[in-house]
């Protein structure tokens, strides 16, 4: 975490990734509460460190994939012919509530950002604005 708060995101993600593999290794029980938040925690700041290097393709990815850890849907372009986010079924569960809102509302940040910048191609920009509406939309319903 001193990394991405400093800035040295390339440093950040190499500690996530060492932090990922030492999560995947916990295999008894009693630790998969410990897993899950692990990897949760992990992805999710790789999320950000990627995004703040723009590569948001893995930003998307380690956000998608911390979501996927807490049994919820992914956040992509699928998700947009599901006009009523209703249709996707959050658990909303007290133990994932707060990481699941977080991570939907850095997606949200995320797609809008990549919308700015990618402006030149209009159709990939609608695309990203759309997807932007969606994850605040769920985060906000949380």
């Amino acid at each position: 975490m001193t990394f991405l708060e400093q800035g040295e995101n390339g440093q950040a993600l190499k500690k996530f990734e060492d932090l990922l593999i030492k999560y995947n290794e916990l295999n008894d029980s009693k630790n998969s509460a410990i897993k899950q938040n692990g990897i949760w925690w992990t992805r999710h700041n790789q999320g950000i460190a990627y995004s703040r290097n723009q590569n948001f393709e893995e930003a998307i990815i380690s956000f998608n994939e911390g979501l996927n850890i807490l049994g919820e849907p992914s956040i992509d372009e699928s998700a947009i012919s599901q006009s009523d986010s209703a249709n996707r079924n959050y658990q909303r569960n007290n133990e994932t509530y707060i990481s699941v809102a977080t991570t939907l509302r850095r997606l949200g940040q995320l797609f809008a950002e990549q919308a700015r910048i990618e402006s030149d191609d209009k159709e990939a920009s609608d695309i990203l604005k759309q997807l932007a509406v969606i994850s605040m939309t769920d985060y906000l319903r949380f």
